[in-house]
């Protein structure tokens, strides 16, 4: 049982993240089908998208997801300023090498999406929010 509590006591937080993280998801999958549909190139449709979804996300990870009960205060922005920095760069990346491995735009944008919801999630929880 000592095992499990770790995951029991993250689990609610997980559940807000992912409805969070589905809130944030459709609203950088919108802006990146509709700039790419508008023939913005894929790539900058794709940074769009992303930074459109983490200045939302910052709001809604500290208020909703994580609950905190402090302010949001300059030193959380930074802090989440950079692991969206850090997450621009791997969910560019991953998108840039599914893109390389010929996968149609739409799926390679979505396993990006998975590569990043897991390092936020992780980073967020840890390095942020301090929880």
């Amino acid at each position: 049982m000592p095992l499990l509590q770790p995951l029991t006591r993250s689990l609610p937080q997980l559940s807000r993240f992912a409805v969070t993280g589905a809130l944030l998801g459709a609203t950088d999958l919108s802006l990146f089908t509709a700039l790419a549909w508008l023939g913005v190139a894929i790539e900058w449709a794709n940074i769009a998208g992303l930074m459109v979804g983490y200045g939302l996300g910052l709001v809604l990870h500290h208020s909703f997801t994580f609950r905190c009960e402090t302010p949001l205060n300059r030193a959380a922005a930074q802090k989440y300023l950079l692991i969206f920095c850090l997450s621009l760069m791997l969910g560019s990346g991953v998108f840039s090498g599914l893109i390389a491995l010929s996968f149609i735009p739409l799926t390679a944008k979505l396993g990006a999406m998975v590569a990043v919801a897991v390092s936020n999630f992780t980073l967020g929880r840890r390095f942020v929010f301090d929880l």
